[in-house]
């Protein structure tokens, strides 16, 4: 109980900072993407990043703590500590520890693969997203064998924990028809989800897997109509009918200087305004769809303010990627993005622990 109310009261100041911060319209990095490590377990079918083969060695915890010092002096409240898959790492606890101590929230992105025997570490995150590709024969195809059955465990682990959880899938052809279970599992279980679609692939070998304009348009229509009649997605209908009405094909990601239409009423970017990914490496990218068109600047060479800075040189005015709009839309102080959210906080924390198994 003390946890949940310290994760409800850590929201909700939280949220305050944010709408103070839009109001006055200042520019700092109040969520930082932090990237503990570029290694992974796994080999996924879609990855773009080919974490496999990245030789970078983890952040240190004396560099970790040196970047928590200098990014919250610029205004930063909020880790999300990502990957590569961050519970390779056998002090994940302490670098929880740190970001606490230092007064911000503190998330967690996972596979999922290691949380069964992980889950206590765990428990001062405000939350974890998981990721779940599909039923359990569609996911393997994708991650790796046994691993769904993994995350089964995990999340059962997690939610003793009362831990809440939300459910991430990356959408290809491959699991395009896993929609229907996806949302029949979250309802069932009470967890918030949410999902990306694959929008480039690490070589032309994979580029089989992107969805085609048509299949996109199709399971946005599908997850709206989830969304209107209850379930427990995570993204707002703002969000969702922005991405539906896209004026260009999928494949034209972002919109930058000079490529939008005069009529097209955009979500504006605030990546490299509000937020930033923090690469394994030191890199420091507005948003990690621009890891690969970015020439990002590296933390460890010449601090973290000078590589947000340049991180904020990007062009980039507006993009269809759902998890980056629901950020957009609440540091746009959106009101149907903020109702959404104020909606799936409730949910979320209400929740924790409620689950049948």
């Amino acid at each position: 109980m003390k946890r949940k109310s310290h994760r409800f009261n850590a929201r909700i100041k939280f949220a305050i900072q944010a709408l103070k911060s839009s109001l006055v319209k200042t520019r700092g990095p109040l969520i930082v993407s932090l990237a503990i490590t570029n290694r992974c377990n796994l080999e996924c079918a879609y990855c773009y990043y080919s974490y496999q083969k990245k030789a970078d060695k983890d952040l240190s915890l004396e560099t970790i703590k040196r970047f928590l010092d200098e990014s919250y002096a610029m205004g930063t409240r909020f880790i999300i500590l990502s990957g590569g898959e961050p519970l390779l790492r056998k002090n994940v606890k302490d670098i929880i520890q740190l970001v606490n101590d230092k007064g911000m929230l503190a998330s967690l992105v996972t596979n999922g693969f290691f949380l069964a025997d992980r889950a206590a570490e765990l428990q001062d995150v405000s939350h974890l997203c998981i990721s779940l590709d599909g039923e359990e024969k569609i996911h393997d195809s994708i991650r790796g064998k046994g691993s769904f059955k993994r995350i089964m465990k995990g999340i059962e682990e997690a939610k003793k924990y009362n831990i809440p959880i939300r459910i991430n899938a990356t959408l290809t052809k491959r699991n395009k028809e896993s929609v229907d279970f996806l949302m029949d599992f979250t309802l069932k279980k009470r967890i918030l989800f949410g999902v990306c679609f694959l929008y480039k692939s690490v070589d032309d070998s994979k580029s089989d897997l992107v969805l085609s304009d048509d299949e996109i348009r199709d399971i946005l229509r599908r997850i709206i109509d989830y969304k209107k009649k209850g379930y427990p997605f995570l993204f707002s209908l703002k969000n969702l009918e922005y991405a539906l009405n896209w004026p260009f094909s999928y494949k034209k990601i972002q919109l930058f200087d000079g490529e939008v239409p005069s009529d097209l009423r955009k979500i504006k970017c605030y990546w490299g305004r509000r937020m930033c990914v923090l690469e394994g490496n030191g890199k420091v990218f507005p948003c990690i769809a621009l890891n690969n068109r970015f020439d990002a600047l590296n933390f460890m060479e010449v601090g973290f303010k000078k590589a947000w800075e340049h991180a904020c040189l990007h062009t980039c005015q507006t993009c269809y990627h759902l998890p980056n709009n629901e950020y957009n839309g609440f540091f746009g102080l959106d009101p149907r993005t903020w109702l959404n959210l104020i909606k799936v906080s409730i949910k979320d924390l209400r929740n924790a622990k409620k689950i049948d198994y």
